[in-house]
């Protein structure tokens, strides 16, 4: 048997079968139910970033703000070294 046949055969044994009355209802239920749950997000990070990335004056926030988170670690570990 070749893998032509083998192939055939295979596609003959999966039309039989049967998927059910309402398949197609369910399938585009839970189609509409995962595109609904895409639209729903509230917290997008590829949102934030897009936004942030258009807006210079974000960048020079996340900057800052980056500076500051690091200088106060930088005082906790010397704080905590020298205490």
């Amino acid at each position: 048997m070749n893998s032509d046949q083998e192939y055939r055969a295979w596609t003959e044994q999966k039309k039989q079968i049967e998927l059910g009355p309402h398949f197609a209802k369910k399938l585009m239920n839970r189609i509409h139910q995962f595109e609904r749950a895409k639209k729903k997000r509230s917290f997008d990070v590829e949102q934030i970033f897009e936004w942030l990335s258009e807006r210079p004056f974000a960048k020079v926030g996340v900057a800052l703000l980056a500076a500051m988170l690091g200088f106060i670690r930088v005082v906790f570990i010397l704080c905590a070294a020298l205490g």
